[in-house]
């Protein structure tokens, strides 16, 4: 509640977008440079911090980038926690994803995620639940346009915040993975 209320205080005004990915095309890098301007565009002061990662091209003065964040390392680590929770979303516009567990550190951290309807990833974030999952021919455009639309509303902002942090509670995080492992083990030793 303390991490959504400080984000609340920001908003409308200011936007921070956190891109958490190694690969820089795959995972839609320039969409959420061009997000990022366009929500600047329209009046939102946006910042974009970019980990994982080095972009090819230059990038433009409100976009930081941090490069490689070892999480293993407790400094690392403290980066990471920090990023997350002053995060106003999570952005991965990703062309491809078996695994998405970066949704789940988000939604750990109450961070909506906005990203596209591909591959797994509408396992991790659930539309209107925890975050905004795009068609994936989506454009930079649909982004900003979502993005502005949701932090201009409070409410809806708050219930994805604390939508994220009920699905990384009851399902998005590694004992209920193991627990339903378990379970579909179980159910298989059972129909032998």
């Amino acid at each position: 509640q303390k991490w959504i209320l400080e984000r609340l205080d920001r908003q409308p005004s200011e936007c921070r977008l956190l891109f958490v990915g190694v690969n820089w095309v795959r995972k839609g890098g320039a969409i959420a440079v061009e997000t990022a301007r366009l929500l600047n565009q329209m009046g939102v002061n946006t910042r974009l911090t970019i980990v994982g990662c080095k972009p090819d091209e230059e990038v433009p003065e409100y976009v930081e980038v941090l490069g490689f964040v070892n999480k293993r390392s407790s400094e690392g680590r403290k980066q990471l926690e920090e990023l997350y929770r002053n995060a106003t979303f999570f952005i991965l516009p990703t062309q491809a994803e078996a695994v998405g567990i970066v949704f789940c550190e988000a939604s750990a951290f109450g961070v909506p995620s906005i990203t596209f309807k591909t591959g797994g990833v509408e396992d991790y974030v659930r539309d209107g639940i925890n975050g905004v999952c795009l068609p994936a021919d989506g454009k930079p455009e649909i982004f900003a346009g979502r993005i502005k639309e949701i932090i201009n509303d409070k409410d809806r902002y708050s219930a994805l915040c604390l939508g994220g942090f009920h699905e990384y509670k009851t399902r998005l995080n590694w004992d209920s993975t193991a627990c339903a492992l378990v379970d579909l083990c179980r159910e298989a030793v059972r129909g032998k």
